[in-house]
């Protein structure tokens, strides 16, 4: 990937008629692996799912269930964000939300989740499903960091790397 990034940076123009001189100074490997790891993680959290590493991370997640029906589930350090979440009893999976007020419909005798209209909060670390029984098995797709020294991307979002520092 430094070497992607350094032919889109035009640092890596070959000329064989120059010499080469070494100074003490700014490291420029080490200022391109910086900015990189910022463009990769900002792809991770902005760019089309379609494009990036997804994996169903429902096994690495810690689940608490609460007395309400709900389900609040810790999401592993490696995951960017998650794409859609399903209980085994709903019929489709669900996009999180962040609207953190709803939460206040578990308890509501008409407005609850049901099933059919399910809830997902999305919080910090974490997500609230409603309904989920602590038996229900349960589906987090999610994007994920692959690690600071790994880049899985589709090829197309090379074209999005900058060409300026």
């Amino acid at each position: 990937m430094l070497d992607i990034w350094r032919t889109a940076l035009g640092l890596d123009t070959a000329y064989a008629d120059c010499s080469i001189e070494q100074f003490d100074g700014l490291s420029v490997n080490d200022l391109i692996a910086q900015r990189m790891r910022q463009w990769y993680l900002n792809l991770l959290d902005t760019a089309d799912p379609a494009l990036l590493p997804t994996a169903d991370i429902a096994a690495r997640c810690t689940r608490v269930a609460r007395p309400d029906n709900a389900t609040a589930i810790t999401l592993p350090d490696d995951c960017r964000r998650v794409i859609h979440i399903r209980a085994a009893s709903w019929p489709m999976p669900i996009a999180p939300e962040a609207d953190t007020a709803r939460a206040a419909l578990l308890g509501h005798p008409f407005a609850a989740p049901t099933a059919r209209r399910p809830l997902a909060i999305a919080a910090l670390r974490s997500i609230l499903i409603a309904p989920c029984a602590p038996a229900d098995a349960i589906e987090v797709v999610a994007v994920v960091d692959p690690g600071d020294q790994l880049y899985s991307l589709d090829e197309s979002l090379l074209a999005t790397i900058p060409s300026t520092l």
